[in-house]
């Protein structure tokens, strides 16, 4: 279940859980599995002090990688199954 907030529109909680109930494989893997894919390998890096800025810079990219694929996410879920089922309550059409 993801924020209908994050995108702009206004979603009910349950709404918001019915619409990304299908994709909830591909969240975890677009969401969890490859951010921590890609910070695993800094974890090699604590030691070294001169690679702190590095590491730094490299975890909040990763941070902003996490923010923004949640918003695309979710934008690209409620698109397809608004798409499908326009007449689902709590969901407005943006115009």
């Amino acid at each position: 279940m993801l924020p209908g907030i994050a995108v702009g529109r206004a979603v009910s909680l349950g709404l918001s859980w019915r619409l990304t109930r299908r994709y909830q494989i591909p969240a975890f893997l677009i969401i969890g599995v490859l951010p921590w894919a890609l910070s695993f390998p800094l974890s090699f890096l604590s030691g070294i002090w001169y690679l702190v800025p590095v590491r730094l810079v490299a975890e909040l990219l990763i941070a902003l990688y996490t923010i923004a694929a949640i918003s695309v996410f979710y934008r690209e879920v409620v698109a397809l199954e608004y798409a499908v089922k326009p007449d689902d309550e709590g969901l407005e059409a943006s115009t």
